[in-house]
């Protein structure tokens, strides 16, 4: 279920029926339960992403550098080895750089918080597959946990890690 509402300025006798780097567009989007299996193959990245999402979105700018504003809910949420009960958070586009505010995952065993941004292109004008995995991302994750349930796929790309309490991590 999605409902949009808004405008884009755009040529309608070009050749392409493309949009050119100045069009102008101002849209709203209000969504509930999309499943975002479907939208895996405009994502710069190639892991899978899955769960149900709700939220509310808005753009506006150009179609060379829009700015993208958006609130969400993600029900059964997944990426690549991670899965979670629930994902919110807020996420903004600006100047070819998602930032990520006020993450909150709840898992079966914990609840984390996170922050942070990475480089990606969203522009309308041209279509961009590229590959984000060797860009520079800075996430701040914390969280509080019974079981480190998503760490051991990923241990050895962890720049630093902090506890409070002994931790024992088996490797094997």
């Amino acid at each position: 279920n999605i409902k949009a509402d808004g405008w884009f300025n755009i040529e309608i006798y070009n050749e392409n029926n493309q949009f050119h780097g100045n069009d102008k567009l101002m849209l709203s989007l209000k969504y509930e339960n999309l499943d975002i299996i479907n939208f895996n193959r405009y994502l710069p990245w190639p892991m899978e992403v899955r769960g149900i999402i709700s939220g509310t979105t808005s753009i506006e700018g150009t179609s060379r550098n829009p700015s993208i504003f958006t609130v969400i809910n993600i029900g059964s949420p997944g990426f690549d080895q991670l899965n979670g009960l629930e994902l919110n958070g807020k996420l903004n586009y600006t100047n070819h750089r998602m930032n990520f505010a006020n993450l909150l995952l709840k898992t079966k065993h914990g609840i984390y918080s996170g922050n942070g941004y990475m480089p990606m292109n969203l522009n309308f004008k041209l279509y961009n597959s590229g590959n984000i995995l060797h860009e520079p991302i800075d996430f701040m994750f914390t969280g509080k946990t019974n079981s480190l349930e998503f760490l051991p796929p990923y241990i050895n790309i962890l720049d630093s890690l902090t506890t409070y309490d002994k931790l024992n991590i088996d490797q094997s």
